[in-house]
């Protein structure tokens, strides 16, 4: 079989345009800064193809390829098949958040944390600080054991 032919190729090829290309839209949001397949999947499809569809949930059809942390690239024991929610809420902060924090924005001379959990925006209060809003964000998550990407605040 041609490997264009194959249904996950425009995903690998997806991943080598974001992280590969400089023309590609979103290149600023992985190859700039940092994100890489590793050399083994970049080089060749066949042994991307055999480690993605050997994972756990492949095949599920509500579920899509993520990067489990995602300031790593596309490398193995990064990657897995979950459903959208837990997709959307590993996302990388956005490019033009102020705080340096996720979940935090400077709101009215104060710093709010909020979160989306079941399509519901959660506010978490207002605090002095961003870092102070970034714990409340993060312990939220914790007590709540939620698959979102922490701040890493509380370690």
């Amino acid at each position: 079989m041609l490997k264009s032919k194959h249904k996950l190729y425009p995903i690998w090829n997806a991943q080598k345009q974001r992280c590969n290309n400089v023309n590609n839209i979103d290149y600023p949001r992985y190859g700039g800064r940092g994100i890489k397949l590793s050399t083994e999947f970049d080089r060749d499809f066949f042994t991307w193809l055999k480690y993605v569809v050997s994972l756990p949930n492949y095949g599920k059809s509500t579920y899509s390829l993520d990067r489990k942390n995602n300031d790593k690239g596309y490398q193995k024991d990064n990657l897995r098949w979950v459903s959208k929610f837990t997709q959307a809420s590993n996302q990388a902060m956005q490019v033009n958040n102020s705080s340096g924090f996720k979940g935090v924005f400077l709101n009215r001379k104060r710093w709010r944390a909020t979160i989306t959990v079941n399509k519901k925006r959660v506010s978490l209060g207002t605090y002095d600080s961003a870092f102070t809003a970034s714990l409340a964000y993060d312990q939220y998550i914790i007590d709540n054991s939620l698959p979102h990407i922490t701040n890493g605040t509380l370690i």
